[in-house]
């Protein structure tokens, strides 16, 4: 018989890294995009940052709240 064995770690993070860099090149390009369309060539280096920003702490706030049903869905499997 063939023990269990956990998920590798690593390979989680690897993921979730690769996931990572992916999301900032595509929020970047979102947000160049969105800034050549909303602000004159002059405020668009600001614009595109603040963009950026939003767009990142917009992904932290879906990851962060993915976790949160992911530990209570562990701790619901744990109280059985």
């Amino acid at each position: 018989m063939i023990p269990n064995r956990p998920p590798d770690g690593r390979l989680r993070a690897y993921a979730q890294f690769i996931t990572a860099i992916f999301y900032y090149f595509m929020a970047g390009a979102l947000a160049r995009r969105g800034a050549q369309g909303l602000a004159s060539e002059q405020w668009a280096p600001l614009v595109d940052q603040a963009m950026l920003v939003f767009l990142l702490l917009v992904g932290r706030f879906l990851q962060f709240r993915q976790q949160r049903r992911a530990d209570a869905a562990v701790e619901l499997l744990f109280s059985l």
